[in-house]
């Protein structure tokens, strides 16, 4: 027996997994390396099938709808993250089941009725608001009641064993106070601005450095990547984009089956080996297969949303599934792709000497920064003022008045927020390293550091007591769900754990 999270600790979670990346951020059914016929990984010892493993990314679609409101097509993913995070899902609710945890009918009712998707205008569960998700989502989508049921007790699991896991974690006051002093203590520093143009003056690239430059950042200098597709619609009618309520729904629902059928033999449970291709399948059902012209990542094809996803397709996974549009459905092939090709330097010699002083100077001037730097902490550990030794060295720093970093009062210097965000981090007496903005590289050296005002304290250390505790709680969940990746029994795809948790834990 398990019991509902506390609205907190369900923030909290949905915070926590996009840091590792367990978005629900959920479209289609599909894999980055595409249809296999054979087990594709593991979990808690049983090979995972390509059926059973659409079946996972149906669930965490429906959940990522039913706790935003939006169709997981119009969220946007990429099939990556799509295919990273369905698997730590599955290792998840596995561990909650062996751990004995479980949900009951009620709860799984409880649980439908708490969404703010299904709640009428005095904040209650409404019948009919779920009646009517029912009609235009679940339905075109042959989702049935047992079948929602056991996806949401597969959430009840998860939650509550992610939230069993935070559970254990423990707040630090000493972090929250340090945080608190850092944010809201008056604070008194210096800057020491050094801007790139200087540099840039006096350098007169030879043409075998601009050649060199050019070669060994051809990427930059690529025409973009082109791709056509294929497509069928499955449209409503002008005088049924005219209708509305409850008609519209029944007509966008009866679409919406059409749309549907067509991609049950690529994205089904029941998917045969050797899917039929997608013109052969259109004319089955009669439909119409249009053709677009070559697009890139720029191209406004249909909408931004519909061209992002026409470049997540690939070669070996070329079909999309049904994806919504503004009069109905529509279903992508990818026929053609032609890749980015480097430009002739000719065609771009202005850019590449742009370039190049752009890059050249920066790096010149961090140098110069980062040796001033050193100039000046030998002078500072030998007990001279900062304001004596940055006369020693001919240095015309800005001294910047007290302020308080969180406050939102704009700073009337250049480089604000670069100047914010080291008076935060730095102690009196600490100088940074070389900050990078478009123009210049800044040393930041704090002054003095006054006390918060005490009613701050009073306001705002409460709230930065929980952000700490929830930081912890997230730390411990991340590394909680590494060691179970990696546990004896689970077998992730090769690579994955790397992109999931690039840190190395």
């Amino acid at each position: 027996m398990i019991t509902f999270l506390h609205q907190k600790l369900r923030i909290l979670l949905i915070f926590v997994l996009a840091i590792v990346a367990i978005s629900f951020v959920f479209f289609g059914n599909w894999t980055p390396s595409g249809p296999t016929s054979g087990p594709i990984g593991k979990i808690d010892g049983e090979w995972i099938s390509p059926p059973v493993f659409n079946s996972a990314l149906n669930s965490t679609q429906l959940i990522f709808t039913l706790r935003t409101g939006i169709p997981a097509e119009d969220a946007g993913a990429f099939s990556e993250r799509l295919f990273r995070d369905t698997w730590i899902r599955m290792a998840v609710i596995a561990a909650a089941r062996k751990a004995g945890l479980t949900a009951t009918p009620e709860m799984v009712v409880a649980w439908l009725q708490e969404l703010p998707l299904f709640a009428g205008p005095d904040g209650r569960y409404s019948p009919e608001r779920f009646a009517q998700f029912k009609a235009a989502y679940l339905d075109p989508r042959n989702i049935s009641d047992q079948r929602l049921a056991e996806i949401v007790r597969d959430e009840i699991l998860f939650e509550s064993m992610v939230g069993t896991v935070a559970g254990s974690s423990a707040a630090d006051p000493a972090e929250a106070r340090r945080r608190f002093t850092q944010l809201y203590s008056p604070v008194e520093v210096a800057v020491f601005t050094f801007p790139t143009e200087t540099a840039a003056k006096a350098i007169s690239p030879t043409p075998e450095d601009l050649d060199a430059y050019y070669k060994a950042h051809v990427a930059r200098y690529t025409s973009p990547e082109k791709r056509r597709l294929e497509f069928v619609r499955f449209d409503l009618t002008p005088d049924q984009q005219k209708l509305e309520g409850r008609a519209k729904l029944d007509a966008l629902q009866a679409v919406g089956q059409k749309a549907f059928d067509f991609t049950s033999v690529y994205y089904g449970d029941d998917t045969p080996d050797n899917p039929p291709p997608f013109a052969a399948r259109a004319a089955e059902l009669g439909l119409k297969v249009e053709t677009s012209d070559l697009i890139t990542r720029q191209t406004e094809f249909m909408d931004p949303r519909i061209t992002r996803f026409a470049f997540d397709l690939n070669p070996d996974l070329p079909i999309s599934n049904y994806l919504q549009t503004e009069t109905g459905f529509i279903v992508l092939h990818l026929i053609e792709v032609v890749p980015a090709t480097p430009l002739p330097f000719d065609q771009v010699a202005a850019q590449v000497r742009a370039d190049y002083i752009r890059d050249q100077a920066a790096e010149q001037t961090r140098q110069t920064a980062a040796e001033t730097r050193a100039q000046l902490m030998a002078a500072l550990k030998d007990g001279t003022p900062w304001h004596e030794a940055a006369a020693s060295l001919r240095l015309k720093p800005t001294t910047v008045p007290a302020f308080v970093p969180a406050d939102a009062n704009e700073l009337k210097i250049p480089h604000a927020d670069i100047v914010r965000g080291a008076a935060r981090l730095l102690e009196p007496g600490e100088l940074s390293e070389p900050l990078p903005s478009d123009n210049a590289f800044s040393l930041v050296y704090v002054i003095s550091r006054g006390q918060p005002a005490p009613e701050k304290q009073d306001q705002i250390l409460p709230m930065i007591q929980n952000q700490v505790a929830d930081a912890n709680r997230g730390k411990v969940i991340t590394d909680w769900i590494a060691g179970l990746a990696r546990r004896p029994g689970n077998q992730f795809p090769e690579g994955l754990l790397d992109d999931a948790f690039p840190s190395g834990i």
